[in-house]
């Protein structure tokens, strides 16, 4: 079950934490990377200017596999507690869009967990482990990503990334 508002001023997606599955696996249960397509996408609405303070909150889904699994073209992310396993890519912001990725558990992911392109991106309380990188700011961004957790990742950061206070690099044991 998900349940979806939409509004003037606000939308929001909320999945019921451990029930709301969206399975983007082959039937061998392999991922489908580069598929070409967000599993939850937000694209702005042609004519109507993006209010920042009211983002698209997506929240409580549980991902596995496929191409990008959140994707954010313009407008503000408010992406929370979700649990992306298996994906090309975990979160991506793009050069338009701005928001928050908080208290998300990224796994697996082949290409990397998360990539911001707008330095209007807080990151901060998500676990990336066994990635093939962590946060990725693309060219010429630079963000600071306090207190998250990494574990078996090729490579923690890459692009103007700089990991601030509260930084961990331990197994989490799951």
């Amino acid at each position: 079950r998900a349940s979806g508002t939409s509004s003037d001023t606000e939308i929001r997606l909320i999945g019921v934490p451990g029930q709301t599955v969206l399975d983007l696996r082959d039937e061998d249960g392999g991922g489908k990377p580069g598929s070409g397509s967000a599993a939850i996408e937000i694209v702005p609405v042609p004519g109507k200017p993006s209010d920042p303070r009211q983002p698209t909150e997506i929240s409580g889904f549980t991902i596995l596999g496929g191409g990008t699994a959140i994707s954010s073209s313009g407008g503000a992310l408010y992406a929370h507690h979700n649990i992306i396993v298996g994906a090309a890519t975990g979160i991506h912001v793009d050069t338009a869009g701005s928001g928050t990725i908080l208290h998300n558990t990224i796994h697996g992911a082949t290409a990397r967990a998360i990539l911001v392109e707008s330095a209007n991106v807080a990151i901060r309380n998500n676990l990336l482990t066994l990635c093939a990188k962590g946060i990725e700011a693309g060219a010429g961004v630079a963000i600071t990503a306090p207190y998250n957790g990494f574990s078996g990742n090729g490579a923690d950061t890459a692009g103007g990334v700089t990991l601030g206070t509260g930084t961990l690099r331990s197994d989490p044991l799951y």
